[in-house]
């Protein structure tokens, strides 16, 4: 049967070979359920906590760089929706990673589409500036969430 929300789903094999209905099966769901061979137990557990800590890091790879807080939604046609936002702390850089947080829940995790102040494409929003925001294949954001900048050191 195949599983609900298979996204990044391992199915671990401890000291098994693969059957070749097993193997047709991960390519039907083309990617969906994720096949892992282990041989010796401490690589597959080390294999797991690894797994755990990423999916467990309260903070993202790099050093927090700003902070901004959405103050007002706009729709606009072909850019979807945009967060009015006030940069409070730092700066707001658009190369950078972003997390955007409502209370201790962490809504996304990714890349800015669009940094803009004033109608006007810019690299870099410093702290006391409004600018407009949108976000690489996510739209679900509110008035209030906190947008986090973080920078690889």
């Amino acid at each position: 049967a195949r599983p609900r929300d298979a996204v990044r789903r391992y199915l671990v094999a401890f000291n098994v070979g693969s059957n070749g209905a097993a193997m047709d099966e991960e390519r039907r769901l083309s990617g969906a359920v994720k096949t892992r061979y282990y041989a010796v137990v401490y690589d597959l557990l080390e294999d797991v906590e690894t797994r755990l800590q990423k999916i467990l890091s309260p903070t993202p790879d790099g050093e927090l760089v700003g902070t901004a807080i959405v103050k007002q939604l706009f729709d606009i046609g072909k850019l979807g929706r945009v967060a009015g936002c006030g940069v409070e702390t730092g700066y707001v850089k658009k190369s950078s990673n972003v997390r955007v947080m409502a209370g201790d829940s962490i809504k996304f995790s990714g890349k800015l589409r669009t940094l803009r102040n004033v109608k006007t494409d810019v690299d870099r929003v410093d702290a006391g500036s409004d600018c407009g925001l949108s976000f690489k294949e996510w739209e679900d954001i509110e008035v209030g969430d906190v947008v986090e900048c973080y920078e690889e050191v």
